[in-house]
């Protein structure tokens, strides 16, 4: 049935319906996937502030790091 199975952040299943829960893992081939996902991002990203001087990445860390704390501090 759709709608009946939810994940968690934990690596856990359960069906909302019968209540099963059951613990899920990324095989060999998973892991490699998301390792190349996460490599093309950091490269994505790095060409992303490349426009950016020395004084500009700076200043550019300082206010995103102040965003964060500011976000985390709202939950």
């Amino acid at each position: 049935m759709a709608g009946t199975v939810c994940s968690d952040t934990s690596g856990t299943v359960y069906s909302a319906t019968s209540g099963m829960v059951s613990p899920i893992y990324l095989a060999g081939k998973g892991i490699k996937i998301i390792d190349k996902a996460i490599e093309k991002r950091f490269k994505e990203a790095n060409l992303a502030v490349a426009v950016f001087n020395k004084k500009e990445h700076s200043a550019l860390s300082a206010l995103l790091k102040k965003l964060l704390l500011s976000l985390t501090m709202e939950e």
